[in-house]
C-alpha cells in the first residue's frame, strides 16, 4: 500500500505484527486516534491483513534529534510535560472490556516473572501506588515524531498494550534514558549529558509527589519489563546492572 505523505511524497511505514498482542496494539492505536489530543497527534492507520501501515510523516523521532544535539532541549520537554498531563487526565482506561488486575499481586507477579527475587519483589509492590489512567505504553524518545524536526507538531507512535494501565509508567519509560542507560544498552550511544539534565529538570519539576516517592521503584519495574526481551546475554547483563543500581537506592 503507497499512501500520500504529508511531505508530499508517495510513501507509506509498513507496520508488520502478528498475533494476538499485536491486534490488541492495533486497537489501541485506533482507540488513540478517535480521542482528540491538544498535546499531540496519532498517526492515520491503515489495516491490511495482519500487516497495517501508518500514514507517513515528514519528520524525525526525538532520540535521534537528541543524539545528534538537533533540537532545542527545553521545547521537547516541555512538551513532554504537556503529553504526561493529557494521559493523566484520562482516567478511563483503554478498553474496559480488557480486565486489568490493579492490585500490589499484579506488580509482584510481573516482577517475579521477570527473574526478580521474590523477597525484593514483594518490597517493590508494597511502594509502589498506581493511579489508573490512559496510557501509551512505550513512551520512550524514539516513539516521539516531530514534523519538520521541530517539537511545535508531535506524533506519538507504537503504542502497547500494558499489564497495568497507568501514565506513571509511561513516565518510568521515559526516564530509562534520562536516569537509566536505555539508549547505551539497545544502541550503544550516550544519551547526551546536557540533554539529560535539562530535559530530567523539566519534566521531574513537573511530576507529582505521588510519583517521585516511586521512582526507582518504577525504575526496577521499568526494566523488569524489557528484561525478558534482551537480545543477547551482554545486553541482559546490562539490564541487570540498572536493576540493581535502582534497587540499591531503594534499599
Amino acid at each position: 500500500m503507497i499512501l500520500q505523505g504529508y511531505s508530499g511524497s508517495e510513501l507509506g511505514l509498513l507496520v508488520y505484527k502478528q498475533g494476538k498482542k499485536a491486534s490488541v496494539q492495533r486497537e489501541k492505536h485506533e482507540y488513540f486516534l478517535k480521542k482528540h489530543f491538544e498535546s499531540f497527534k496519532v498517526p492515520l492507520l491503515f489495516p491490511y491483513g495482519e500487516e497495517y501501515l501508518y500514514s507517513y510523516i515528514d519528520g524525525c523521532d526525538a532520540l535521534s534529534m537528541l543524539l545528534n544535539e538537533e533540537i532545542d532541549y527545553e521545547k521537547l520537554a516541555n512538551k513532554i510535560v504537556s503529553v504526561i498531563k493529557e494521559l493523566a487526565k484520562e482516567k478511563q482506561c483503554f478498553l474496559d472490556s480488557l480486565c486489568y488486575n490493579t492490585s500490589a499481586e499484579c506488580i509482584f507477579n510481573k516482577l517475579a516473572a521477570n527473574g526478580i527475587d521474590w523477597k525484593l519483589a514483594g518490597k517493590i509492590s508494597s511502594i509502589i501506588n498506581l493511579p489508573v489512567t490512559l496510557s501509551h505504553g512505550d513512551l520512550t524518545f524514539d516513539n516521539i515524531l516531530l514534523v519538520n524536526n521541530s517539537c511545535d507538531d508531535v506524533y506519538l507512535i507504537d503504542f502497547l498494550p500494558l499489564f497495568y494501565p497507568s501514565y506513571f509508567l509511561d513516565i518510568a519509560k521515559l526516564f530509562q534514558d534520562i536516569d537509566g542507560n536505555w539508549t547505551q544498552i539497545r544502541y550503544n550511544k550516550e544519551f547526551p549529558k546536557k540533554a539529560k539534565n535539562i530535559i530530567r529538570e523539566i519534566i521531574w519539576d513537573s511530576l507529582p509527589e505521588e510519583y517521585k516517592v516511586q521512582h526507582n521503584a518504577l525504575m526496577v519495574v521499568s526494566f523488569a519489563r524489557i528484561l525478558p526481551y534482551a537480545k543477547n546475554e551482554c545486553d541482559r547483563n546490562m539490564i541487570k546492572k540498572e536493576i540493581e543500581r535502582f534497587l540499591e537506592k531503594i534499599n
